[in-house]
């Protein structure tokens, strides 16, 4: 925050990792609006563990919506069921689609027919 020297760094940082001069300026744009709202914020004094509990809510609601998050449907599969697995990754996603058939659908394993189904019906969480 207003630091000669991290400011420096920082557009350095950014420069060796392919920033561009006008991704630089929206950096510095946001920097400004943060410490606006930083202002705004301890000016107004407002309650801090208010907003704490209000930020955990967000986060909580907006994590699993954030891009790179894939989730797969029990429904995508054409079982009658509303679980929906969420993950990172394909694998991470097919972990708990198994532990889920084995579990609520009284699988041994899934069919491979329901592994192609499914493969094809991951999709980016919304």
């Amino acid at each position: 925050m207003k630091c000669r020297y991290c400011s420096l760094f920082h557009t350095e940082a950014a420069r060796m990792n392919g920033a561009t001069d006008a991704e630089i300026e929206d950096a510095v744009h946001f920097a400004k609006s943060s410490a606006g709202w930083s202002t705004y914020l301890n000016g107004l004094q407002v309650d801090y563990d208010q907003f704490k509990e209000e930020m955990k809510k967000v986060s909580e609601y907006v994590r699993p919506h954030q891009a790179g998050e894939k989730e797969l449907r029990c429904r995508d599969v054409g079982v009658d069921c509303d679980y929906v697995m969420q993950g990172k990754t394909e694998e991470e996603i097919f972990a708990k689609a198994s532990e889920h058939a084995k579990t609520v659908h009284n699988m041994k394993e899934m069919p491979k027919e329901f592994i192609e189904k499914a493969r094809a019906a991951i999709h980016s969480a919304a």
